[in-house]
């Protein structure tokens, strides 16, 4: 007979808003684990924002699915049965809600993608008084009707890979709230509601339609996560989640450390015609590639109790060979225009003060650029960065680092840098920027 996780629920707690395959591998996982080691009342309610069908596929599975594992030599599957049942956004926005509002909510869970993370037309949409369809307007929803009946404040937990999430989430909920002058519900945004920071890692490739619900995903994994709760949450560290007083200096290390070289990695190996992370990693050329960005980046880490920005620069490295989860490197190196501000802003800030090199940063701006120019990678701001490519180098790469949010100014030396990897790339066939990138690493 099957195990499955998370019976020992005794109630729902947590709605879960972007029912996709990372929130199956990891946070649904976790709190399935932590409710086996500790039973409370933190069943799920997944929500999906468009599509039904991973709700139809879960409900057709009595709410359980299996998470497989794959890790060097090893793989592992679990049947998960933590969900207790699915709402899907576009089909009844009221229901989601009243989930939401609902007295036993004590906990909302996110991974809705970047695209939550913006002020746009659906969100103003949502302000000026429809049934609300984004996070956004569903969060501000829920206050109004939980300060209305008095139910207790939600803590609200982005699993989203976003930069201070959390905080960014609050912020606009905030917004948007004051903007529909519900100046009291603001108030209970801000003051008594909680966003604790929350960085989560594991690597899990899109699920096919065949597969719904399962999911694949890497061994390997860590959630960290400040544990600053509005009221009671699952007790997540019987899982293995590491609970701390201050999250961001971790967030700052995975931006750094593991996705900065993840997207060179990326950009890089689709030049040497590599498919996926681990074959890419397998190069020469591409791995010196990625230890030297990593170099580059290691001094950027902030300091905080138990981390080692060496150690976690050598296990990037090793996670990315031995990867055995078959991640493709377009998926990887799809949408820079939002994952590379993230990545690699915060060492192009450090390199600038210190008047410091970003050499390796600025290679995996320029890689993007080729691809997007070259129509090899997917991004939303593909037609804005090609309307540059009659520029020379120095206006290029300005326009560039303004698109992306990056630019500092004319006398700039990441500017610099930039325009002489794009003038030395961008006319260039593959070989040619192997020349280039083999030349520099000496």
């Amino acid at each position: 007979m099957t195990t499955v996780l998370g019976l020992s629920s005794t109630g729902r707690g947590i709605v879960h808003l972007g029912a996709g395959g990372f929130a199956r591998s990891l946070p649904w996982w976790a709190t399935a684990l932590a409710v086996d080691a500790e039973p409370g009342p933190w069943s799920i309610t997944a929500v999906a924002h468009r599509s039904r069908d991973v709700v139809a596929a879960l409900r057709a599975r009595d709410w359980q699915y299996d998470a497989t594992f794959l890790g060097p030599g090893a793989e592992r599957t679990d049947r998960v049965g933590i969900v207790a049942g699915g709402l899907v956004t576009a089909e009844d926005p009221g229901a989601v809600v009243a989930e939401l509002a609902a007295a036993h909510t004590r906990v909302v869970t996110v991974t809705a993608t970047e695209a939550a993370y913006v002020a746009d037309d659906a969100l103003e949409a949502d302000v000026a008084g429809r049934e609300p369809l984004t996070v956004v307007g569903q969060l501000v929803a829920a206050a109004e009707r939980r300060l209305a009946d008095g139910a207790p404040a939600l803590s609200v937990v982005s699993c989203d890979n976003v930069a201070s999430g959390s905080t960014v989430l609050r912020r606009l909920a905030v917004d948007a709230a004051a903007g529909r002058g519900l100046d009291d519900v603001a108030a209970e945004l801000d003051d008594r509601w909680s966003w604790p920071l929350s960085v989560v890692d594991r690597v899990v490739p899109t699920v096919t339609p065949a597969d719904q619900p399962d999911v694949v995903a890497d061994a390997w994994w860590r959630w960290v996560l400040a544990d600053d709760f509005a009221g009671p949450r699952p007790r997540w560290e019987h899982a293995g989640v590491q609970l701390v007083d201050d999250a961001e200096p971790w967030q700052h290390a995975k931006l750094l450390l593991v996705n900065a070289p993840h997207s060179l990695l990326a950009l890089l190996g689709l030049t040497r015609s590599h498919q996926f992370v681990s074959e890419a990693m397998g190069d020469s050329l591409v791995r010196r590639a990625v230890e030297a960005l990593l170099s580059e980046l290691v001094p950027c880490v902030p300091t905080a109790p138990g981390l080692d920005p060496d150690a976690e620069a050598a296990l990037t490295v090793q996670r990315f060979a031995e990867q055995v989860v078959r991640h493709p490197l377009a998926q990887v190196a799809a949408e820079g225009s939002t994952k590379l501000p993230q990545r690699l802003g915060r060492t192009l800030d450090h390199q600038r003060s210190i008047g410091g090199d970003a050499c390796w940063s600025t290679l995996a701006l320029a890689l993007w650029v080729r691809a997007v120019d070259r129509r090899e990678v997917a991004d939303r701001d593909a037609d804005a960065v090609r309307a540059t490519a009659d520029r020379a180098a120095a206006d290029r790469a300005t326009a560039v680092l303004g698109l992306l949010g990056l630019a500092d100014g004319h006398d700039d030396p990441v500017r610099d840098q930039l325009a002489g990897w794009l003038a030395r790339l961008l006319d260039q066939d593959d070989a040619g920027v192997h020349r280039a990138v083999a030349d520099r690493l000496g």
